[in-house]
């Protein structure tokens, strides 16, 4: 299934690059995401080791697995791939996300567009399936985006934001799960209350 998703940072391109670029960073940004180790520096982006817990009611999946970032300076973009099992359930996800910042027209923010490629099967690959998936992508990419800003936000309140991104390593949670049935209730919400305000017009 291939999910494309937009949003816009209020940082220039080379303050959100930086982000973008600093791999610790951007995997706490992510909600349910967290490194298992160092990143492995390649010439060209890195290797990790990233584990993905995701809360499906009362199931917890847990996605142990393995991927590469990959970036192209010249052009600003890059992407994650990887793969990840669940062992109690035996679901298996594969995928690639791919991202391209490009500067607005005043230079004072960003825009960013993410197309996501991935494969789920086994048991959890039921969760996967109908528009649903489309609006919970939507929703996983604003907390993301808010997460993100969050970071930068508090790094330039202490110190320089292009020095700040390169060297801070975040602390991150000590619970990161993503809770997907939060995230669809709070969908259902949004779409129920548009159609409340449609009927009313």
């Amino acid at each position: 299934m291939i999910i494309k998703e937009f949003f816009e940072m209020p940082f220039g391109l080379d303050t959100t690059w930086l982000a973008f670029k600093n791999i610790p960073t951007l995997v706490s940004c992510m909600p349910g995401a967290s490194l298992q180790s160092e990143p492995v520096n390649l010439e060209t982006g890195s290797k990790i080791d990233i584990l993905f817990l995701v809360k499906l009611g009362p199931i917890v999946g847990s996605f142990q697995g393995v991927g590469e970032v990959v970036y192209d300076e010249l052009q600003r973009s890059g992407s994650f791939s990887g793969s990840g099992v669940d062992r109690k359930s035996g679901s298996r996800v594969r995928g690639e996300a791919k991202f391209l910042l490009n500067a607005s027209a005043n230079g004072l923010s960003t825009e960013i567009t993410v197309i996501v490629d991935y494969s789920l099967t086994g048991p959890l690959a039921q969760f996967s399936r109908g528009a649903i998936v489309q609006e919970f992508a939507a929703a996983l990419t604003r907390e993301f985006a808010n997460n993100l800003k969050n970071n930068l936000d508090g790094q330039h309140q202490t110190k320089d934001s292009a020095r700040s991104i390169n060297q801070q390593t975040p602390q991150l949670s000590s619970d990161n799960t993503l809770n997907f049935g939060s995230l669809i209730w709070q969908v259902l919400i949004r779409k129920l209350k548009a159609l409340f305000q449609l009927s009313r017009q």
